[in-house]
């Protein structure tokens, strides 16, 4: 098969030589907004394939294949949009315009860099998607049945296990970069979800921009990013609070903290249930502990 390849080779060794025209990573764009982040020094190669995801052969290249050092990212080249080289130390105090996500910079003293929007959307304005806690893509019904980490019984199909009785699969107390992480799976390496530590070394207000309401976090070097208040999604397909609550996943698993914000009263065999989330509207905004199984906002960081 590697006769039908065209390969451009980014061996490390080559990469390492043309490290100020390329950058230390690269973005893939897509034609859908999504955007997939590969680190210079993790890739071993990019391969061009006339063979499609059905092992059709074609004329024409048609498969764009990246090789990391632990996995093959494959895609179609009619997605491409295009593909933009950085490099790591080149980052932003605030969002400079196209070509979605840029890495800010806040000034924090754990060198934590935030995307300037959130994972399925264009726009730093724009709400993207929501997720459940530990899935990787947005989904059209969010109830307790639907969730891929509950297990249970349905009897009468009503969206809730019987008897408010089910079983936990247990994906982590951390899921950041793993396969569980909405922004890895969806952006790649080295985007990941928040920790709960990560959300809480900044001020900020709630304000509006382009007619949007949301939190606009500023950091010690004066470097901002705004989360949109694109509120979650929960029994089933309703959209809730959108424009007045912002609620924003960490990859923390809650641990039961009594002096947590959290939205509603826990007991000890509950916390397996919850994760742990950004939680704000005009008034206050702070640390909370939401049901795994509710769609919430990912914003990333590097």
């Amino acid at each position: 098969m590697k006769k039908f390849f065209l390969t451009m080779m980014f061996a490390v060794a080559a990469m390492a030589g043309m490290a100020q025209t390329i950058g230390e990573a690269f973005y893939v764009y897509r034609h859908d907004g999504q955007c997939y982040t590969f680190l210079r020094n993790q890739v071993d190669s990019i391969v061009y394939s006339h063979i499609n995801a059905d092992g059709v052969f074609h004329d024409e290249v048609v498969t764009q294949l990246i090789y990391t050092k632990d996995s093959i990212s494959k895609m179609p080249l009619l997605e491409v949009d295009g593909i933009g080289f950085v490099n790591m130390e080149d980052f932003y105090t605030s969002c400079p315009g196209s070509n979605h996500p840029h890495m800010i910079d806040l000034g924090l003293p754990s060198g934590t860099k935030w995307a300037c929007c959130n994972v399925g959307a264009s726009a730093p304005d724009e709400y993207g998607n929501h997720y459940a806690w530990g899935e990787t893509q947005p989904k059209s019904s969010y109830y307790e049945v639907t969730y891929s980490y509950f297990t249970g019984k349905d009897t009468d199909c009503d969206g809730w296990f019987d008897n408010r009785i089910f079983s936990v699969v247990d994906i982590g107390s951390d899921i950041a970069g793993t396969i569980y992480d909405a922004a890895t799976a969806n952006w790649g390496a080295p985007w990941r979800m928040p920790t709960l530590e990560q959300m809480q070394d900044t001020t900020s207000i709630w304000t509006s921009e382009n007619g949007e309401n949301g939190w606009k976090f500023t950091g010690s070097n004066g470097g901002t990013v705004f989360l949109p208040a694109a509120g979650y999604r929960w029994h089933g397909e309703f959209h809730y609070a959108a424009g007045s609550w912002a609620n924003y996943w960490s990859s923390s698993l809650y641990d039961g903290q009594p002096h947590w914000n959290t939205q509603f009263e826990l007991s000890a065999n509950d916390w397996s249930h919850w994760a742990c989330d950004l939680d704000g509207y005009s008034e206050s905004v702070g640390l909370s502990a939401c049901s795994r199984a509710t769609g919430l906002s990912v914003r990333p960081r590097a």
